[in-house]
């Protein structure tokens, strides 16, 4: 057996050196961060104001209408005491559910917050922050999977001809998601477990529903259970209560710009990347109108699309409509941070990649800094792979980034002895009779020792020629070993990236029931430092 629970987060497997040196060399990032302890971060997050009871309003509003279950109301409630804190965790309201990752960041923030609550001995709730203001259209109308197969296959709404681009906390599903679900619907595997599978995808994405509504549906079927509320900050009456904030943010640009400027310019000098980069006179908040426009300064102008207005136009609207602008990545954290005592937000690589780049911007704006926790980051590896690795003696590194290096192993060791060794045979006995017969040529005639050298060296040629010749019929005849290899490859790094980042969790419902969230929960490796292996022969449903 291969030793392979947890491997390392490398830039192979899509770790930035930023994000492995968060992880396994802290101190280095001391200047970025700082060195927050959960006691620290936590009694900062407590000496701010926060408006309790409307933030409790607004999540059980948003949550009621998501149908979720009592355990996430009864999270909800524990808000409204002024000692409760908050454990965030965010991604797109991605098509059917999103990738697993999804998942095991809002599992990550469950477990998160019971760790920081027995240890802190306050409540704690674990949120997840829907990106109801995005506009990311590619990332949320696209979601993969495998077929009854094991071929790939990508679920996609035709959106590449919308006239405008609005906030997808705005858009509505059409016609196309029945076409779409009920492709879903018929890859699934004819077994116990497609009507677990299929039947939350079917009530709850439908035509005319709010694309962030039908994702939140959807997953507190899957999670709901756990306790966690979700939020969706592209709401008339959140946006109300941080008007304040984009006004500031307004003020405040120059500022802001000399505070990312000089992160950017530390993180360079350091080595590292800057995880997003925007314009000198990006304003840092996005104007809806309806389609999702960036704001631009100069001076003491401002620009969205082709109008210009004055700073105190723009302060006047923000006032007076506040539905109709978002933060952009660089201020969201604030508003979150702001809306709620946040005392961790787990993210991914990219996550913690912006922290880095945004954590002075909190004490410009007296907003108490979160800890940033890395997100679980794990593969569900089916029995037939895990079988697979261990036939082989393949490390998981190995068959997903050097499938080509484990194939020719495999073939070369299964290369029959006897042929093997009479071509070595062969090329022995030609170099040595060549080498006597160049040394004898030469005393003959000196003139003949470079045509006996290069007659040689082409009887090697022919001969290396031969043994790749036999060696390809070799792989041909074992083509189902490159197809099962190549195919583990596909199944656990697909489109070349890890399959958290890509596959949904449907595919392992309809396989294993629903009961496999309930064991991807017991076994998320919380504070581990690297990657996890699940392996799912281990799992019985």
């Amino acid at each position: 057996m291969i030793s392979r629970d947890i491997i390392p987060f490398t830039e192979e497997l899509g770790f930035s050196r930023l994000f492995q040196d968060y992880v396994y060399h802290p101190a280095r990032l001391l200047p970025f961060f700082g060195s927050p302890t959960d006691e620290g971060v936590a009694g900062a997050s407590a000496r701010h104001p926060f408006a309790r009871p409307e933030i409790v309003q607004i999540l059980t509003r948003q949550n009621r209408l998501w149908k979720a279950p009592e355990t996430v109301h009864d999270a909800i409630d524990k808000l409204s005491r002024p000692d409760c804190l908050t454990v965030f965790t965010a991604h797109q309201a991605c098509l059917f559910g999103g990738p697993y990752m999804i998942l095991l960041k809002a599992l990550g923030a469950v477990r998160w917050a019971r760790r920081l609550e027995q240890k802190l001995s306050v409540p704690v709730v674990p949120i997840f922050w829907i990106a109801g203001d995005d506009h990311d259209f590619k990332e949320v109308a696209v979601v993969d999977l495998f077929d009854q197969l094991g071929q790939p296959v990508r679920l996609t709404l035709d959106w590449d001809d919308l006239p405008i681009y609005p906030p997808v906390g705005r858009l509505d599903y059409d016609e196309t998601i029945l076409r779409e679900a009920h492709k879903l619907r018929d890859i699934l595997p004819d077994n116990d477990f497609k009507k677990t599978a299929w039947d939350p995808i079917a009530e709850n994405y439908r035509p005319g529903g709010g694309i962030v509504d039908c994702f939140a549906r959807y997953v507190l079927a899957l999670i709901g259970r756990f306790g966690i509320p979700l939020f969706n900050p592209h709401d008339g009456q959140v946006k109300r209560m941080v008007v304040p904030l984009m006004q500031n943010i307004v003020r405040r640009r120059r500022e802001m710009q000399d505070v990312l400027s000089s992160t950017e310019t530390a993180l360079t000098a350091a080595g590292y990347h800057v995880q997003v980069r925007k314009k000198a006179d990006f304003g840092h908040l996005f104007y809806h109108a309806p389609e999702r426009q960036p704001i631009h300064y100069q001076g003491d102008e401002f620009q969205i699309g082709t109008e210009t207005i004055s700073e105190r136009e723009l302060l006047d609207r923000i006032e007076a409509e506040p539905y109709d602008f978002s933060p952009d990545v660089i201020t969201r954290p604030l508003v979150q941070s702001r809306l709620f005592p946040t005392a961790a937000v787990i993210g991914g690589p990219a996550e913690v990649a912006y922290f880095a780049q945004i954590m002075p911007l909190f004490d410009l704006f007296d907003i108490a800094r979160p800890m940033i926790v890395p997100r679980p980051s794990m593969t569900l590896i089916e029995s037939r792979f895990e079988k697979l690795m261990d036939r082989s003696a393949a490390s998981f590194e190995e068959i997903t980034l050097k499938t080509d290096e484990v194939i020719n192993r495999l073939m070369e060791k299964s290369f029959p002895s006897d042929l093997g060794q009479k071509l070595t045979g062969l090329a022995a006995g030609i170099r040595d009779q060549m080498n006597e017969l160049g040394v004898a040529a030469a005393a003959f005639d000196p003139q003949l020792k470079d045509v006996a050298g290069r007659t040689g060296e082409k009887m090697d040629y022919l001969v290396n020629e031969l043994q790749k010749k036999i060696f390809a019929a070799h792989k041909k005849k074992n083509v189902s070993v490159r197809d099962r290899l190549t195919q583990a490859r596909d199944h656990l790094f697909p489109n070349r990236g890890l399959a958290e980042r890509s596959i949904a969790p449907v595919y392992f419902i309809s396989r294993y029931g629903e009961s496999i969230i309930d064991h991807i929960h017991e076994n998320l490796p919380i504070g581990e430092t690297g990657h996890r292996l699940l392996m799912l022969s281990e799992y019985y449903g």
